[in-house]
């Protein structure tokens, strides 16, 4: 199967917008749950009460609680609207949204991030608009929206052009390549178009320029084996490679297992192990488990396509032992159907099939089913996009009332202060007329 690592290679651009907005505070304040109640209770200085909120919301997210965390965020946010301070109110906006996205709640994590914008607006700052601009963007993509996801980060492109960051452009058009690419059917022309321009803007970078041309070159041999272009695909992917510092294990083994897969793909099988053999021996000092199980799925694969189940089958058990199994996990999924492959296969040739293992994989098997259906159940995803699509419009259609009531207050003002002109010119008009009126009957005298 290919695009092994097409998730978590867009998860990891994703990373940098779907992070907290911080707050920068000068208190030092203590870490401990129970000690940050105490003084919230003693504090009358409200400013100050605001910066415990936070503290209390960073106490709860470590633990983690998340229902507490969003309390104190709510709390934050109230006080914040009371007082009137709109940055720390869309601050714990947007930071409550970032719980509700963890909670799969997208709907409420899209209103929350749309009054996040209301406040930022009022404020006039631009970079926390653009960067909630982003986060909603992740929400459409994460619920396969792409056209929703586009749109977002048009707007968010135009409010980078402005921008003296360049990276933050940069991001932009990455994530447009990225939405374009994961399209069904991918547009690849237009793909290209904004990882070309993504990487022109490399040129303006001043600090980790390495890290986003590893990630620009990595989607560009992610969009060439889509096409069925391997020569070119395997090109980028080695100049990603270039752009990895030795201490960068996962993403030296990420690049590894993807040229090894493209090979496989042709066909070479001889250089797609030798490949593939060099991600695996990384795989040890290699915290993430995804990526460990998603080499020993292309080996299992690799393997399984020589006629070689049986070796296959050792890659896939060893993959199945690593993964998560309490998640949806769509490298264990894979896993799963791989095996459940070898199995069969194995069956036809007369060769023995462990009846334990395999009773293993279809309770493994009916977990990830479960998993899902609870997922769908909850998120209802048809509903889902239909209703995100409605927050957004409604959102946009409130905002065109209020200029259209603004207009019209406008309007109105105008109209009485017209009205109090003609008033005070006819008054005007008649008091002098009298005057006139008097100083001819005097003269007449």
């Amino acid at each position: 199967m290919k695009y092994v690592f097409a998730s978590i290679v867009t998860v990891l651009l994703f990373v940098s917008c779907n992070s907290e907005i911080a707050e920068p505070s000068h208190q030092n304040f203590p870490q401990d749950v129970e000690q940050l109640k105490a003084l919230l209770a003693s504090e009358q200085d409200d400013i100050v009460k605001l910066d415990i909120y936070y503290a209390l919301y960073k106490a709860h997210l470590e633990i983690p609680n998340m229902t507490a965390a969003f309390k104190y965020l709510s709390l934050q946010r109230e006080l914040a609207m009371e007082i009137e301070d709109p940055l720390k109110a869309g601050r714990a906006c947007y930071n409550m949204g970032l719980i509700r996205k963890k909670q799969f709640d997208y709907i409420g994590a899209v209103n929350l991030y749309l009054q996040a914008i209301d406040f930022f607006e009022t404020v006039g700052d631009q970079e926390k608009i653009a960067l909630t601009l982003d986060n909603i963007g992740v929400v459409f993509m994460e619920t396969a929206n792409y056209e929703y996801a586009k749109k977002f980060y048009q707007k968010t492109k135009s409010i980078y052009r402005t921008s003296k960051k360049p990276n933050h452009l940069l991001l932009a058009n990455l994530n447009l390549g990225i939405c374009h690419l994961a399209a069904s059917p991918p547009n690849y022309d237009s793909a290209l178009m904004y990882f070309q321009s993504a990487l022109t803007l490399t040129e303006a970078l001043t600090e980790n320029q390495s890290y986003y041309l590893n990630r620009i070159h990595t989607q560009l041999g992610t969009m060439y084996y889509r096409a069925d272009q391997y020569r070119e695909a395997i090109d980028h992917y080695q100049t990603s490679l270039r752009y990895i510092n030795v201490n960068q294990l996962k993403q030296q083994a990420i690049g590894f297992a993807n040229i090894g897969e493209v090979y496989m793909e042709q066909g070479l099988y001889k250089e797609a192990e030798e490949w593939l053999n060099k991600a695996l021996a990384l795989s040890g000092q290699i915290e993430d488990i995804q990526s460990v199980g998603g080499v020993l799925n292309i080996l299992g694969r690799l393997h399984q396509l020589q006629g070689d189940y049986e070796t296959g089958v050792q890659y896939l058990e060893r993959a199945i032992n690593v993964a998560s199994k309490d998640v949806i996990n769509e490298h264990l999924q894979e896993s799963l159907r791989l095996i459940r492959e070898s199995y069969v296969a194995l069956r036809r040739a007369n060769k023995p099939v462990n009846i334990e293992r395999y009773e293993k994989v279809l309770i493994f098997d009916a977990r990830q089913d479960l998993l899902e259906q609870e997922l769908v159940d909850k998120t209802n995803f048809m509903a889902l996009q239909a209703a995100l699509g409605l927050s957004v419009e409604l959102d946009h259609e409130k905002k065109q009332k209020k200029a259209e009531v603004q207009l019209n207050s406008l309007y109105s003002y105008a109209v009485v202060v017209l009205l109090l002109l003609v008033i005070i010119s006819g008054t005007v008009l008649f008091i002098t007329g009298r005057k006139i009126y008097q100083v001819r009957q005097v003269l007449k005298w």
